[in-house]
């Protein structure tokens, strides 16, 4: 248990780091730039984001590179907050960590099965740091994913994956991520449990967990042919809203009609079966990012307030990323502004 005065500590260090965060107003300008490079020019003179960007030449810099180097900078900053922690919020933060040591090990895992040149799947890496526990230069010199499967043994992926990578050539790469974001849920769970209060961010993992089912149970019934039975399977544990009983619903619904029907009054119009992929995406995202200021403005004196912070900081990069998206796609002015709302 850490004492209530390095908590107030942090607590000020988090505000002060919030406050860098961009303005709505620093979206526009962005929103109004023509090119990559534009934006990425606006960020080093404008933002904390100039760090990223140290030794590149900006006209060389892309959309892939970007978000790399600004990951790359969030886990950065990430892992600095280790030092002030101990115990079991210091176990919390490396269990959260592992979000995105999921997302460099997905890379790995899918350069290795197809086969990829070893120094490509190297550049795409973009969470490293000093939270890392695996040896990614050892996994991406891996010659077969049985190989890698191997290197993974004594670690907290080796029995999630276990039974995916057996089947990974007959059913592909489909069961081996979704175990892996089984593995993160689980030990993120279990840290939890041995930590008395900390409400609020069970709250905005629980509105996390939600959104990413619901979303989950769409795509499913839009695009794949699943049974109930496998949806519902791969939905997390963890919930905010929604129940175990209103997921099962939703997984048994006959239809995307049905399915619209059954989806809880609070997240009712987060899905709209005649709205594009985009902009439900962008109702979701928006909703979520909404979500975490309001519960954050509950201002607790605890781990949530680190918690709140570094996830604003990664929607605040993701939101960068979807622009950047937009302007490649060439989509309307008005859906990258519906962004900032």
């Amino acid at each position: 248990m850490l004492s209530s005065g390095i908590f107030h500590a942090l607590n000020s260090k988090t505000k002060n780091l919030k406050g860098r965060l961009l303005s709505k107003n620093n979206f526009k300008d962005i929103i109004d730039l023509a090119t990559v490079q534009d934006i990425a020019n606006y960020l080093t003179l404008n933002s904390y984001y100039g760090n990223a960007f140290k030794g590149y030449d900006i006209k060389d810099l892309n959309r892939e590179k970007i978000e790399i180097l600004l990951n790359l900078q969030f886990a950065k900053y990430m892992s600095k907050f280790r030092s002030y922690l101990s115990g079991d919020y210091k176990s919390l933060l490396e269990a959260l960590f592992i979000k995105y040591e999921v997302d460099d090990l997905k890379t790995i895992i899918r350069g290795v099965f197809l086969n990829k040149n070893k120094e490509d799947i190297r550049k795409l890496i973009a969470y490293k740091c000093e939270l890392n526990k695996l040896n990614y230069d050892s996994l991406i010199e891996s010659n077969s994913v049985e190989e890698l499967f191997e290197k993974l043994k004594g670690t907290i992926y080796q029995n999630h994956i276990k039974g995916s990578f057996d089947h990974i050539y007959d059913e592909g790469l489909f069961n081996v991520e979704m175990s892996l974001d089984f593995a993160y849920y689980s030990k993120v769970r279990h840290v939890l449990s041995k930590i008395q209060g900390n409400d609020t961010m069970r709250k905005i993992l629980g509105i996390e967990c939600d959104l990413l089912n619901l979303v989950w149970i769409y795509r499913s019934k839009k695009y794949y042919s699943l049974s109930p039975e496998l949806i519902f399977n791969y939905t997390i544990y963890d919930h905010y809203r929604f129940t175990p009983s209103s997921i099962k619903t939703l997984c048994y619904s006959k239809d995307l009609e049905e399915f619209h029907l059954n989806i809880i009054k609070e997240y009712t119009g987060l899905i709209d079966i005649g709205r594009d992929d985009f902009k439900n995406e962008l109702a979701v995202f928006s909703y979520r990012h909404k979500e975490i200021k309001r519960i954050a403005k509950e201002n607790e004196v605890d781990f949530a307030t680190i918690f709140s912070f570094l996830e604003l900081y990664k929607i605040e990069i993701d939101t960068i990323v979807s622009i950047l998206e937009c302007k490649r796609y060439n989509h309307n002015i008005a859906d990258l502004y519906d962004l900032l709302n």
